[in-house]
């Protein structure tokens, strides 16, 4: 089973994408829809048309990635800015590890299938690009809107509207704050993009890239010599605009960066299907840290501490010094802040949280599958499966489990507060203090995360799928998928019908209108059926997202598909 808006790979019944965020409930069912509100993540590939868009936007964190924003940290064949080591590597690496993959099947199975390909819902993730969000936390992602953003098949486009087409684009890779993207070519060539969409080379026969989350740092991995699991290692310094050497005889797997990107954890010396775990940075000499095949899973900003597992995913503690066991059977996703303070994880269906020298500790009986950022911010991967705590920690935060069930973390992180259950579709406000949800096929409203929540109830007239809203949560649309139809919630006691056919729609915090698609037409609208507008494309809309920039459009014309970027006008952004 794969998200049917970036192409990542779910578990059987999942609802969320750990990804992109978007809900995949009906498709879980076997049933196939379009979303609701943008989301976004990696996966595939530069000449993939632009998949339709929407959903929710439960940020995820669970394998990748950044919903109604771009993707953005590590790799994602080609759009892609958020998410996780490179998850294809260039076309002619792809049979160097299928080679070097063979010798050590047994190995890579303890582990856990790692699946390689392009993700072809890159150009989603692209388009979507993030926003700032402040909310009560110890750190907060300030956006940076002057930097260039992809928009999918290999067309970047600047502050100022102005698109640029580069040949050959295969990943696209950004930081969390969308302070740097990069791209790789079919021939594995790495490329800083500007602010002016001017580009500077800074790697060949690149194979995996991993950025830090302010994207001061970036680290990648060349293959020269065609040998996958003898790479060398290089942190680039994007304000010096250099690249130190770290090491040699480098894995192409489990390369895992700090939060900042100063340091790294990975695997080296391949023998006989085992490696030794090191830990580096860009002003710090390798070090080993464990030997026998152990996989990194965190690494802190200053690379002195460091989590890994090994074959059996007994989980230990790197304190600088000396190794401990932390615990045994644990599960294949985690969460980490930057000086590993906190650290969460799955085991036997529940959630746990840790702190560096002491025993875990269970968060809440359920397994935790997402955490919830405001709607245009989104996860941010810095391993194969570890996601960077974008706050700097779990506690006050919400979280999504995959059970269904929506929790918020005590802020003493001592207990996962129950908020509701069957839940599908879920937006966090730009300062992060509510949430708009919808559980049961209707929409609710927290305002205050407390220990004894009572979510308000905005409407039940409809059997509702999704929510789209302002990132202030101050205006909010509900989406009927099996009626076809968009509401405006004005409050609590009343809802305005806007269209009785629409497919997808998405908020365009620019213009505050809402925009969304009906019968192939693109409309706009505010608060009324009065106010819809048919807005004047060429060809049948089939996808609408948000970004930072206002929203996404894409349209097909006799195989022709043409992107547009709505802020306080349209603009076009490419033909193909």
């Amino acid at each position: 089973m794969f998200c049917k808006n970036c192409g990542a790979k779910l578990e059987e019944g999942s609802v969320f994408c750990p990804m992109c965020g978007t809900n995949n409930a009906q498709d879980a069912a076997g049933e196939t829809q379009d979303n609701v509100s943008a989301a976004q993540q990696p996966q595939e590939n530069v000449s993939a048309q632009p998949q339709e868009n929407t959903e929710v936007n439960a940020d995820a964190d669970n394998n990748a990635a950044e919903s109604q924003t771009v993707a953005g940290n590590n790799a994602q064949p080609v759009n892609n800015t958020t998410v996780q080591d490179n998850p294809n590597p260039a076309p002619k690496q792809q049979a160097q590890k299928a080679d070097a993959g063979s010798k050590i099947a047994d190995s890579v199975k303890k582990f856990g299938a790692k699946k390689i390909g392009i993700i072809a819902a890159v150009i989603v993730v692209v388009i979507i690009l993030i926003a700032a969000f402040s909310g009560g936390s110890s750190k907060v992602v300030s956006i940076d809107k002057k930097s260039a953003t992809s928009v999918g098949n290999g067309y970047f486009i600047d502050a100022n509207g102005n698109t640029k087409e580069f040949d050959d684009v295969y990943s696209v890779y950004t930081s969390s704050d969308l302070s740097v993207t990069l791209y790789t070519d079919y021939d594995g060539d790495l490329y800083v993009v500007d602010d002016k969409l001017g580009t500077e080379k800074i790697g060949s026969d690149v194979t995996t890239v991993r950025v830090g989350v302010t994207g001061e740092y970036v680290a990648y991995l060349e293959n020269e010599d065609d040998e996958y699991y003898n790479q060398t290692l290089y942190i680039y310094n994007v304000s010096k605009k250099k690249s130190n050497k770290i090491d040699t005889d480098v894995s192409g797997d489990y390369l895992t960066i700090s939060t900042n990107g100063q340091s790294v954890a990975y695997e080296k010396d391949y023998d006989n299907g085992e490696f030794d775990t090191y830990v580096a940075g860009y002003a710090k000499d390798p070090e080993k840290i464990a030997k026998t095949d152990a996989r990194p899973v965190a690494v802190s900003d200053n690379g002195k501490k460091a989590y890994y597992i090994d074959q059996d995913r007994t989980l230990y503690y790197f304190n600088g010094k000396d190794k401990s066991k932390v615990t045994s059977d644990v599960g294949y996703t985690f969460w980490a802040n930057s000086d590993l303070s906190e650290f969460l994880f799955a085991k036997d269906g529940d959630t746990y949280f840790c702190k560096p020298g002491k025993d875990e500790e269970k968060l809440g009986k359920s397994e935790i599958y997402s955490v919830i950022y405001p709607q245009n911010c989104y996860a941010s991967y810095i391993g194969d499966s570890t996601v960077a705590l974008l706050n700097d920690t779990i506690k006050g935060q919400v979280v999504y489990c995959g059970d269904g069930r929506l929790y918020w973390v005590n802020k003493k992180a001592t207990e996962m507060v129950k908020i509701d259950s069957s839940v599908s579709s879920v937006l966090m406000s730009d300062d992060g203090a509510s949430i708009v949800y919808v559980s049961n096929e209707k929409v609710y409203k927290v305002n205050k995360f407390k220990e004894d929540m009572d979510p308000e109830l905005l409407f039940d007239e409809e059997d509702v799928y999704s929510v789209v809203a302002s990132s202030d949560l101050k205006k909010v649309y509900a989406f009927s998928y099996d009626e076809q139809s968009l509401y405006y919630i004005k409050n609590s006691k009343k809802a305005v019908t806007i269209s009785d056919e629409a497919e997808s729609a998405a908020f365009n915090n620019v213009d505050g209108k809402v925009y969304f698609i009906a019968d192939g037409e693109l409309y706009e609208a505010k608060t009324s059926d009065s106010s819809k507008k048919k807005v004047s494309i060429d060809g049948d809309a089939y996808s609408v997202s948000s970004s930072t920039k206002g929203v996404m459009a894409f349209a097909e014309d006799g195989g022709d598909y043409t992107c547009y970027a709505i802020g306080k006008k349209l603009v076009t952004v490419y033909e193909d």
